[in-house]
């Protein structure tokens, strides 16, 4: 209970700042739905549901924030329990977690008020089952019979994947991947992979119908083949299908994709008018995007790799303001009322401050040190190849194979940004947090090698 306190803290300090949450166009977009409905199947309808008890219970977004840290926070301690497992004192590891929980990719997180984070809570309950398996088969730390309440939270991280993001069955493969590799009593893994697949289908199948969950609008579900089209339609227009053509210009018009449009911030062009009706064809849409992938994959690779770079977006334009603070009017109307709200002003715009000076958003950060900000706090792919390295160093040195399959996970949720329609920076923030919590471990796996721990300190941390 106190690590998970100690983590918590500075998230909860960060959420006191921006009190009561971050409000995107989707956030702003799925409170209105949570209050007034109808709940749309195109982000996660089941976090709309959780934001419409919200609503109901206590009118504020706020609720959702907090049960947000909570869950971050316990996810990030169960990571931190394979590192203790290992041979680390408890205080250095939750000490470490704690001062990660205090960087702005973390700490601000939970705040926004989006699908991203309970993903993400997901990713790492899911990742602290995979890490504890790796430790065992690289001999870190003792064999053991798996607990049944690990199983338990590994199939409801799967689950968490499948339900929050489209990309979620893919990454969701590689955990299941991994953990049938490295589990000694694979039945079980198996039967926790097949428990959360059938409780996914179950939801979406039988649970959303009952519920009165709709189809998304034409406008809004081809917007995800905008993104990609974009790139082609700025460098190589002659790709683009004369049948999608159209469709494009909906949203802006040719001068304003070559001026304007930026892989970084995919939307900046368009985002307004997502939400705008408009008689659009996604099946024209996609058709089009299927079409630029077979003639040019690498120009729709490279922008879903350029999309997908940074674990949080740190490029200014007018539609990121959102990212900041909550607005009465970006994007998406908000007919409810949600204003930002600190706990104090100081405090507040102390917040902000931190933001924009770390996210090279204003003239003095980026004099300051650019390369230090980008490539520390907002590469998610900086800290995923130092673990990699770590990891690889380690199993050919000491000949322990099994290590590698610790990276399966983290590897599948990068295939997964490129392998689908619209990407976005948010996708990768789970692999920042996972591969920073798991760098101690890489680092005793290429330092100690094999090896098993102590009991005494095998037993202080809380893995599966």
């Amino acid at each position: 209970m106190f690590a998970w306190l100690l983590i918590a803290l500075p998230m909860l300090l960060w959420a006191a700042a921006l009190w009561p949450a971050v409000m995107v166009a989707d956030s702003v977009d799925t409170w209105n739905q949570a209050a007034a409905g109808p709940v749309v199947d195109w982000h996660s309808p089941v976090y709309t549901y959780l934001q419409r008890a919200a609503y109901l219970s206590v009118g504020s977004p706020a609720a959702v924030v907090l049960l947000q840290i909570l869950g971050l926070s316990y996810a990030i301690r169960r990571v931190l329990g394979v590192v203790v497992s290992i041979g680390v004192r408890p205080l250095l590891a939750y000490g470490f977690g704690a001062g990660v929980a205090i960087l702005p990719p973390v700490g601000a997180f939970p705040s926004h008020l989006i699908k991203d984070v309970p993903y993400a809570i997901g990713f790492l309950l899911a990742l602290a089952f995979i890490a504890d398996l790796a430790a065992k088969r690289c001999g870190l730390i003792p064999e053991g019979t798996t607990r049944r309440s690990a199983l338990v939270l590994f199939a409801l991280g799967l689950t968490f994947l499948l339900l929050m993001r489209v990309n979620g069955p893919i990454a969701a493969a590689g955990f299941g991947v991994a953990a049938v590799l490295l589990a000694r009593q694979r039945l079980r893994v198996v039967v926790a992979c097949v428990a959360s697949l059938a409780a996914y289908l179950f939801v979406t199948l039988f649970v959303y119908p009952a519920a009165g969950v709709v189809d998304a609008p034409p406008n809004v579900s081809a917007g995800i083949y905008v993104i990609g089209l974009s790139a082609a339609y700025q460098q190589e227009p002659e790709l683009v299908a004369e049948s999608a053509v159209d469709d494009l210009e909906l949203w802006a018009t040719q001068e304003e994709y070559e001026e304007q449009f930026n892989c970084h911030w995919a939307g900046t062009p368009f985002q307004s008018r997502f939400y705008t009706p408009m008689p659009v064809s996604p099946d024209d849409l996609s058709d089009a995007w299927r079409e630029v992938l077979f003639a040019d994959p690498l120009l729709l690779v490279g922008t879903h790799l350029c999309a997908a770079s940074p674990a949080w977006n740190p490029i200014a334009s007018p539609e990121e303001r959102i990212r900041y603070q909550t607005l009465w009017d970006v994007v998406v109307e908000n007919p409810q009322g949600v204003v930002s709200d600190p706990f104090s002003d100081r405090l507040g715009a102390a917040a902000r401050n931190v933001l924009a000076f770390v996210g090279l958003t204003n003239e003095e950060s980026r004099a300051w040190n650019p390369v230090v900000s980008q490539f520390l706090l907002w590469r998610a792919s900086t800290w995923m190849y130092v673990l990699a390295g770590l990891v690889t160093a380690g199993v050919v040195r000491f000949r322990r194979w099994w290590g590698l399959a610790l990276l399966v996970p983290l590897a599948a949720q990068a295939v997964s940004v490129i392998a689908l329609a619209g990407p976005h920076y948010r996708y990768t923030a789970p692999v920042w947090i996972g591969s920073v919590l798991l760098i101690p471990l890489g680092w005793k796996l290429a330092i100690a090698g094999s090896g098993v721990a102590e009991p005494r300190l095998a037993e202080a941390g809380t893995p599966p």
